[in-house]
């Protein structure tokens, strides 16, 4: 039984191994946050296939082809087992096994790979590395999000604010932030302002502390949309503070992602 999988050009130090396996189709995607490989601008996603009786040669050849400078996986898999491939280290997993992925998922976050990029499923017979996994959806489709009232400054002051009204105070060794409405600016010993104005949105999310990967797929779906945001978290909470002229597309990034508004 032939073997089907995704080797990824740009993982590659040496391509000539491209040579060697048959290319069904090819899937161009642009690098974001979630990608987690900023020194690259896309991802060439080649799907190919592999005769059974020449994988255990080819899964060598592709972990001796892997970039030794960063970390990267190729897989293949037919019904019955299932390759992951790193850089000079390849595990074969047997799909009836799930518990075998384990070792695999282990090894990847060692070397650097987000783990959201290692949620193999032995069922799943097409999923991308690069997007949010189901556990992770689930989260997002059980959170919601809130558009706060007033407009949002980032200010620099010279001494902490005498009043408790503020929505963000923060000193570090060089400096005093406060991000606070408007209308008490008056409150402030100002050093100086921001002049960009922002609208806030509090994301109540439903699993605090424990959704990997939840910020990041947020802030990557919004900088897909040409905005940039700027993120706080507390305890129980985590906010995005947006330009005020791009709240209505922000909402709309939310929602098709699966938060409930209110």
């Amino acid at each position: 039984m032939d073997y089907q999988g995704i080797i990824i050009e740009e993982s590659l130090e040496n391509k000539d191994i491209l040579k060697d396996v048959k290319i069904v189709k090819t899937k161009v995607e642009d690098v974001t946050f979630e990608h987690k490989s900023p020194w690259i601008k896309i991802w060439t996603m080649d799907t190919v296939e592999i005769p059974e009786g020449q994988v255990d040669q080819l899964a060598d050849k592709v972990s001796k082809s892997l970039d030794s400078e960063h970390s990267w996986y190729a897989d293949f898999k037919n019904d019955l087992f299932h390759y992951i491939v790193f850089k000079d280290k390849v595990f074969k997993v047997d799909r009836s096994k799930p518990e075998e992925y384990e070792a695999v998922k282990g090894y990847g976050v060692s070397i650097g790979i987000p783990d959201y990029q290692l949620d193999f499923s032995p069922d799943d017979n097409d999923w991308e590395r690069s997007k949010p996994n189901d556990k992770l959806k689930k989260i997002i489709e059980q959170s919601s999000f809130k558009i706060e009232d007033g407009i949002y400054i980032y200010t620099k002051v010279s001494s902490y604010p005498q009043t408790s009204n503020h929505f963000l105070v923060t000193k570090d060794s060089d400096e005093i932030t406060v991000v606070t409405t408007e209308d008490r600016l008056n409150e402030l010993n100002l050093i100086e302002k921001n002049k960009d104005s922002y609208k806030l949105i509090a994301l109540n999310v439903s699993i605090p502390f424990y959704s990997v990967g939840f910020l990041s797929t947020v802030s990557s779906a919004i900088a897909k949309e040409d905005m940039n945001i700027l993120i706080v978290s507390t305890y129980s909470k985590d906010y995005i503070l947006v330009k005020k002229d791009m709240i209505d597309k922000a909402r709309e990034v939310l929602l098709n992602l699966g938060f409930k508004e209110g």
